[in-house]
């Protein structure tokens, strides 16, 4: 963890600045073998068996977006949408079309703010790329994010609750038969704890919320021979493997496995792991007398691993009856509160009708945000910093501020769509004096919302 650190410092403060590249480096799903591109002379390489890669010509890729990729450390996370291939940069927000035909990488997004999610958890569900967690700023987050193909930017997921502060790719995963993504806790910044407890949580997608399933005894794994803050995801299964007895557990089922086989690959450290379907695929990377580098490649299926595995107990640890009773009544009375807050504070505004123009509910903050318009013309557009003012939450933390102005937008637009039948009545643009900013203005559709109201005498 501390070299991670050392190297995360580097790529934060260094890895944008013009020098060598590493290997941008993925698996074929088909081959079950690695294929790369050397990013210093853009040649393309294919795996032909272990450790022996043959080139196979050029790449095109633009010079600008080369300069953007980080120096030091360069972590793609491929995938394959439609039968097209693409590519994540983690630390980057850079999302890639991969040509292979043409050998041709394209870039797709239109990221200016990055450096916030390395070391992420990266997955598809549903045709949808989502970035859960991550390092960035000298801190470990558990910012979710998902990719909008069509905006070319990442947005924020909703949560309706409460659930891990720090995410990273080494303890969680997303599981697509059960539609779950799992996340082990990890503690703040790279601080160690090999004897006390990490939460374990739960995220189901279709109600956008979190569950604490428990907590993991990380002295147990210690004792077990592994490090507990390192492993693999394997859909719907974390293998433990840094260390000289491997062990599996099953966060949906409750279960904690060591392995007791004979299959010798899973013990070395210097590895890569990886599940393709159901076979379990690894690569070892072994040094010989000449000091040069020997790669093995291993395959087998998780039901084999569990067939030469003991069932040593449960993984985690459930929370107790009555710390979920005060945890839950703790939330209900703050909601409360909060609801009491909300109702003075954001008094609605009688129901106006005119003609076929009916606006129900529209808060206070909403018609403020419109009478801004109305003052400083159509055209006006708003900073991040004068929306924060303007919803309260300009004292919040930055990912706070983020999630707060999301929800604000999304409810605004939802509004208006059903009072108007205006999509994206607010739109983000970036800002012209500096790409990393945005400004929040009017679409040609809610100039004439605008209009419309201003005529109904509504702002």
């Amino acid at each position: 963890m501390l070299h991670t650190l050392r190297l995360l410092f580097v790529i934060t403060f260094f890895g944008f600045q013009a020098q060598a590249y590493p290997l941008f480096k993925w698996v074929d799903p088909v081959r079950k073998l690695h294929n790369q591109i050397d990013l210093n002379t853009l040649v393309y390489f294919e795996e032909v068996r272990a450790g022996v890669f043959t080139p196979m010509g050029s790449v095109n890729w633009d010079a600008s977006d080369l300069k953007e990729m980080p120096a030091e450390w360069v972590d793609p996370f491929y995938f394959q949408l439609r039968g097209k291939d693409y590519f994540s940069i983690r630390g980057t927000g850079h999302v890639y079309t991969w040509e292979k035909a043409t050998r041709t990488m394209k870039r797709l997004d239109r990221t200016f703010f990055r450096g916030y999610n390395f070391i992420s958890t990266q997955f598809v569900r549903r045709d949808t790329l989502f970035s859960f967690g991550g390092y960035g700023f000298w801190n470990i987050h558990a910012t979710a994010s998902f990719y909008d193909f069509k905006k070319g930017e990442w947005d924020l997921v909703n949560y309706k609750n409460e659930g891990p502060q720090r995410i990273t790719f080494d303890l969680s995963g997303y599981d697509a038969k059960r539609d779950k993504f799992v996340a082990i806790e990890v503690n703040k910044n790279f601080e160690h704890d090999y004897t006390g407890q990490s939460s374990v949580f739960e995220f189901d997608f279709n109600l956008h919320q979190w569950t604490l399933l428990g907590y993991l005894d990380n002295s147990k794994l210690m004792k077990m021979g592994v490090n507990p803050e390192k492993a693999k995801w394997l859909n719907g299964y974390f293998l433990f493997n840094d260390g000289p007895d491997p062990v599996i557990v099953d966060p949906f089922k409750n279960e904690f496995w060591a392995y007791k086989g004979s299959n010798k690959f899973l013990i070395s450290r210097n590895k890569e792991t990886y599940l393709l379907q159901d076979t379990v695929v690894c690569h070892r990377f072994l040094s010989t007398s000449s000091d040069s580098i020997r790669v093995e490649f291993d395959k087998t299926t998780m039901d084999l691993l569990f067939k030469d595995s003991e069932l040593i107990g449960p993984m985690y640890s459930k929370p107790k009856w009555f710390s979920q009773f005060i945890w839950q009544d703790w939330t209900l009375l703050g909601l409360l509160i909060l609801g009491v807050f909300c109702a003075f504070r954001y008094r609605k505004v009688s129901n106006k009708m005119d003609g076929g123009i009916a606006l129900q509910g529209l808060s206070v903050i909403e018609l403020s945000f419109f009478q801004l318009f109305q003052k400083h013309g159509l055209d006006y557009c708003l900073s991040t910093n004068d929306l924060n003012q303007l919803i309260g939450c300009d004292k919040k933390s930055v990912e706070n501020q983020k999630q707060i102005r999301n929800r604000f937008v999304l409810a605004l637009n939802q509004s208006i769509k059903e009072h108007f039948g205006v999509e994206e009545c607010i739109v983000r643009k970036t800002s012209e004096q500096d790409k990393r900013f945005m400004l929040y203005c009017l679409s040609e559709g809610g100039k004439r919302v605008i209009s419309q109201m201003q005529k109904s005498k509504l702002i």
